[in-house]
């Protein structure tokens, strides 16, 4: 079935359609910068990159994917302590952080949530395993992209999700070009 946009009715297409046991694949052309749960995860891969930058940590604190680990007074006063300190950067740094008395619980355990999905990350030890922790962190979200592949296929779902991602960071650095 081809529609010209299923908009809102998205979930309820894939929900009837998985009840019926019916394969469906529902493509709307969105940018991933547009999809929530793919920033979070390319953001999150940025902070693993970047070295946890301030930038990419505190996107993280704020993000409303992760409104369930921390509220905005954690992360208030998880800031305020890092210009404190003067931490711009360094896993450590932030870790370290996090024994001081003014962070919270609720920070201090988000941080060393992100550090236990970036030693996930780490240690996968092969594409299909990079595969597999990179849709458990989605999940969290409630978005598993359905994938169904053949061993020799995850080479090349590997490529066209990393071309994807570096397409969408294209994009929005052209757009951040042109804002200026």
């Amino acid at each position: 079935i081809i529609f010209r946009s299923v908009g809102e009715y998205d979930q309820l297409i894939r929900l009837i359609f998985k009840e019926f046991e019916i394969p469906v694949f529902i493509h709307e052309r969105l940018a991933l910068v547009e999809n929530g749960p793919i920033q979070s995860l390319y953001r999150f891969l940025l902070l693993i990159q970047s070295d946890w930058k301030l930038e990419h940590v505190l996107y993280l604190f704020k993000s409303s994917f992760f409104s369930g680990h921390v509220e905005s007074e954690d992360t208030h006063s998880f800031e305020l302590a890092a210009h404190r300190r003067n931490i711009l950067s360094g896993r450590l740094s932030w870790e370290e952080l996090c024994l001081d008395k003014t962070v919270s619980p609720r920070a201090s355990t988000f941080v060393k949530f992100l550090a236990s999905w970036h030693d996930k990350l780490i240690a996968a030890e092969n594409i299909k395993k990079l595969i597999f922790v990179i849709d458990e962190f989605l999940e969290q979200f409630q978005y598993s992209p359905h994938r169904d592949f053949e061993e020799k296929d995850i080479d090349q779902q590997a490529f066209n999700c990393f071309r994807e991602i570096g397409r969408s960071r294209s994009e929005e650095h052209t757009s951040e070009l042109q804002s200026r």
